[in-house]
């Protein structure tokens, strides 16, 4: 997951639910975003700007933990240790990559992204 710190902002998409059930939609969104009963805490209603429309979305949030020096790791120890982490759903490598590919699509090109892909 990518976090942003206190105070960040980022452009991305919404995406408004398709016709029917928003509720079962919802608890679809629950269940991919939070796998284990702990994650439920990170699923917010936050405002969303969108040009001038404000609404509000369902997302799902990370949190900082751990130790503040991994914070402000060189983008080199970065890339190292990103290269090499894995989790029950794939590589960090690879996620990275759909992130790019996807905000590529959207037409956003995050210049940190590049770097540390």
């Amino acid at each position: 997951m990518l976090a942003l710190e206190q105070g960040g902002s980022c452009a991305g998409v919404a995406y408004r639910m398709s016709p029917g059930d928003p509720k079962e939609q919802m608890l679809q969104f629950v269940e991919r975003e939070a796998t284990f009963h702990e994650d439920a805490t990170t699923i917010r209603w936050i405002t969303v700007r969108a040009g001038r429309e404000t609404f509000r979305a369902l997302v799902s949030w990370m949190a900082v933990r751990g130790d503040p020096i991994f914070l402000r790791l060189p983008i080199t120890e970065q890339a190292k240790r990103l290269a090499r982490a894995v989790g029950y759903f794939g590589s960090c490598a690879e996620y990275l990559r759909n992130t790019v590919t996807h905000l590529e699509e959207a037409g956003i090109r995050d210049n940190y992204f590049w770097r540390l892909q």
